[in-house]
């Protein structure tokens, strides 16, 4: 799923799907990897949260590196965001 298609992010979101990567993809075009933990219990919320633009994929790889995770989009006045955490 391509960065930029909230209606979608909000969708993955939704079902319990976490992004876990962000690779070039298909012609050099962005995509998300998700992942969903089947056998885990309740979700525990992280101890770190950082909003970020979909489109800023310099920071989203960084933040991804280090063993962030995306789980929910964020709405502001300037548009939607990425929320992303690690425990």
């Amino acid at each position: 799923m391509a960065p930029g298609n909230y209606a979608s992010l909000q969708d993955k979101f939704s079902a319990g799907l976490r992004i876990v990567g962000l690779k070039p993809k298909y012609g050099g075009r962005w995509r998300y990897i998700f992942f969903r933990n089947m056998s885990a219990g309740e979700e525990v919320p992280p101890n770190e949260t950082a909003d970020i633009d979909s489109f800023d994929t310099d920071r989203q790889v960084a933040l991804l590196s280090e063993g962030w995770t995306g789980y929910r989009l964020v709405k502001t006045e300037l548009g939607s965001l990425i929320r992303y955490g690690r425990s």
